[in-house]
């Protein structure tokens, strides 16, 4: 069977700067076969191209690249790229996929993992998000979709930096980590984007390395929270979800009784106001599969719609190697690792990017799992 075709998919809010990404690889000289599914050709100003599928309207563009407007759904579009790459003797190396303004990137995710003829013959690299500096706070005020975007991304573009003040700025990258603490971020007007920055990334699905990149990204924002609130305040939350914040440690009447297991550690982030948010949760102690099994099972069937990405590394009783699971909202899958090595620690590490996750509760829940 054929490698098959990497799919990188393009989000970001009306505006953001995505049709800047989309011409760069369209127009520029490079020596990828990629084919670009857009919504409208408008934006990105197509010209000089050959025509290789009329009904479809697929063009061949000067620099070997394909241009394609998404007119029917998503199956269909990339049957008809298959078809002409077989008929047409087309290369195509991988797939850039541009997502509309207002979209949820989530549904066309699944689709790739869902639809058997998408799995087969196509995987995903990782889903790409422009975030508009200058508009994202007001937007992320006003609307659902630009916070859910940034949930979903594997990687984060910063645009329009240079239009803002750096307090404005710092205040924007702050609300970003606050929705997805381990999206790596670039900075567009530092650091312009190339291809080697859109492609070949491997971070839509879940490894050992990604996982434990997340997990020391927990960490230090972990021990970043501490050290500011032992520097400047306390800040407790309820079982409502409510918090106080006091600035001195000796009139504040909340319940500072903090429980720590061995077994079972978290790290926790702010929730952002539009109820998204991200942790991770640890535990050393080896877990029973079909507990597992049956805790993830239950998790989608209560949370999946509110469950953006969610990826894990587990250690379970009685295997001698790694198991990795990783989902988007109701679609999830499990797959083998590699073997443990005796003098490393065993210990499973699951993450979450969701919106109104009980993490309390989630957490509890799994406590519960692995003492059966």
């Amino acid at each position: 069977m054929a490698e098959k075709i990497p799919v990188t998919i393009v989000s970001g809010f009306l505006g953001a700067g995505k049709t800047t990404l989309i011409n760069k690889v369209l127009k520029e000289k490079h020596d990828q076969h990629i084919a670009v599914i857009i919504n409208e050709f408008g934006e990105v100003g197509v010209d000089h191209q050959f025509v290789l599928d009329v009904e479809e309207e697929i063009y061949q563009m000067d620099n070997g690249c394909l241009c394609c407007t998404l007119r029917t759904d998503i199956a269909d579009m990339l049957r008809s790229i298959l078809t002409v790459k077989e008929k047409n003797g087309v290369k195509v190396d991988r797939i850039l996929f541009e997502t509309t303004g207002i979209a949820d990137p989530s549904p066309i995710a699944q689709t790739f993992i869902n639809v058997p003829f998408l799995n087969e013959h196509f995987i995903i690299d990782a889903v790409l998000t422009v975030v508009d500096s200058k508009n994202f706070l007001f937007q992320t005020a006003h609307q659902d979709e630009p916070a859910k975007q940034v949930g979903f991304a594997d990687k984060i573009f910063m645009s329009k930096h240079s239009l803002v003040t750096d307090n404005i700025y710092r205040k924007v990258i702050e609300e970003v980590r606050s929705i997805n603490a381990f999206a790596e971020i670039q900075d567009l007007d530092e650091k312009p984007v190339t291809l080697a920055d859109m492609f070949d990334l491997q971070l839509f699905y879940a490894s050992e390395k990604k996982i434990r990149a997340m997990e020391q990204v927990a960490k230090e924002e972990e021990e970043e929270h501490h050290h500011d609130h032992d520097e400047h305040a306390c800040c407790h939350h309820h079982e409502d979800g409510e918090e106080c914040h006091c600035h001195d440690h000796d009139e504040c009447d909340c319940d500072h009784d903090h429980h720590h297991d061995h077994e079972c550690h978290h790290h926790h982030h702010k929730k952002h106001h539009s109820g998204i948010n991200s942790f991770v949760i640890e535990a050393d102690k080896p877990l029973v599969l079909a507990n597992i099994n049956e805790w993830l099972n239950e998790l989608v069937y209560m949370y999946g719609q509110e469950l953006y990405r969610y990826k894990g590394l587990l250690y379970v009783e009685g295997l001698d190697y790694q198991i990795i699971f990783q989902g988007v909202q109701m679609s999830f899958d499990i797959s083998r690792g590699r073997n443990w090595s005796e003098d490393e620690e065993h210990k499973s590490t699951l993450v979450f990017i969701g919106k109104n996750l009980p993490e309390e509760e989630l957490r509890k829940s799994f406590i519960e799992c692995t003492e059966k």
